[in-house]
């Protein structure tokens, strides 16, 4: 049986109280081993994306073609979900804005920014127009036909009087 734990040690100056922790993996003989250790850095990853205007048009079309085929408020959520929030193309190719040189970053943030504008502007355009069709819907399917007659069921039955 494998678990990981935290152990206390001591500080490294001399005579110091001060306890740190550090991680060990406690094994089923009661041996204490350092906790394995992932040693990739997050700059070795692969999934950096390249920052090009095709790249951006491609996020930015893809972005557009899914909010022009939502059909209703909860399918315009989920594309909101899938194009603009965090981990979206849109959103990595912004965050790799980190890596690019300095006298290229006014030029590539222009263009992710125009993306993400353009992309906003569409969502906003199509919850209105979803949000005007369903309660144009909604009022449809409680509309009250007034004309109609209405039926008079007599509730009850006249008062007894006295025979005379």
């Amino acid at each position: 049986m494998r678990r990981l734990g935290r152990w206390p040690r001591r500080s490294a100056a001399a005579g110091s109280d001060h306890l740190s922790w550090r991680a060990v993996e406690y094994t089923g003989a009661g041996v204490r081993a350092p906790a394995p250790v992932d040693s990739t850095l997050v700059s070795d990853s692969p999934e950096t994306p390249q920052i090009t205007p095709e790249a951006v048009e491609s996020a930015v079309d893809a972005a557009l073609a899914a909010i022009a085929a939502a059909s209703d408020t909860a399918e315009l959520k989920a594309a909101r979900a899938a194009h603009v929030a965090e981990g979206s193309p849109l959103a990595v190719l912004n965050a790799s804005m980190r890596q690019v040189a300095p006298e290229h970053k006014a030029a590539f943030g222009k263009l992710i920014g125009q993306g993400r504008g353009r992309v906003t502007q569409a969502l906003a355009a199509k919850e209105s127009e979803l949000a005007e069709a369903e309660v144009a819907a909604r009022l449809e399917a409680e509309r009250v036909d007034i004309t109609a007659v209405a039926s008079h069921a007599r509730v009850g039955a006249r008062h007894p009087t006295p025979p005379s």
